[in-house]
């Protein structure tokens, strides 16, 4: 099958990577501030998904989702993740609003 050929995931999230929603060039921001070493677009392995953040040392998946789009993909998602942590990895889902009203505190710098 196509996109489980890690070339045609490669090129798919590579497109991802040049397009951002504006809630993921925000979240790369904040990542960015925060000197988080993560990939941005991530073909997970084993699976046909592109995870939106990777953050490797930790085997964490950071999906961001926006409000019209995965609203109405909720038991889509909810599978999706299940498969990705079968594998190892953890899964963290954040709101839309959870990125746009993201504020430092301060106490994320040592």
């Amino acid at each position: 099958m196509k996109w489980l050929e890690p070339e045609y995931r490669s090129k798919m999230a590579a497109a991802f990577r040049n397009r951002p929603s504006r809630l993921e060039a925000r979240f790369r921001e904040i990542l960015d501030v925060l000197g988080t070493k993560y990939v941005f677009q991530f073909p997970v392995p084993e699976t046909r998904y592109v995870a939106d953040f990777y953050v490797p040392g930790k085997r964490l998946i950071i999906e961001v989702d926006g409000k019209r789009w995965h609203d109405m993909r909720r038991e889509y998602d909810a599978a999706r993740d299940a498969k990705i942590e079968a594998l190892g990895y953890k899964v963290v889902r954040l709101a839309s609003s959870q990125v746009e009203n993201f504020a430092f505190t301060g106490d994320e710098f040592p």
